[in-house]
């Protein structure tokens, strides 16, 4: 596992189409929570651009504003989170990126 250089996030970001700061801010959540040994994400090894586009687009999705968010979940029936849990979950799952954007 390894945190991805400037170059990297780069080439990220134009894969995904988010900004150089946002991608920075996604790899590095990817990292820490890899580090720390969390289980919600899939990919085994973050050793390459590849491996972090790769688990973004398993099971990660970009939301401007928390209604959104909110609204993807109710959408989502007896399988979506409650508005409750999603504010249980920030941080832990749901991350607010500087830009305002959640993940």
């Amino acid at each position: 596992m390894r945190r991805l250089n400037n170059n990297e996030i780069k080439e990220m970001s134009e894969s995904l189409f988010f900004t150089f700061k946002e991608t920075r801010e996604i790899a590095e959540i990817f990292y820490t929570e890899k580090e720390n040994e969390n289980c919600r994400l899939r990919c085994t090894e973050l050793n390459s651009v590849k491996d972090y586009i790769t688990e973004y687009e398993n099971s990660w999705y970009r939301y401007p504003e928390w209604k959104q968010l909110l609204e993807s979940e109710e959408d989502q029936g007896e399988d979506g989170l409650t508005p409750e849990e999603c504010e249980n979950e920030k941080g832990i799952s749901i991350f607010q990126l500087t830009s305002g954007m959640y993940v």
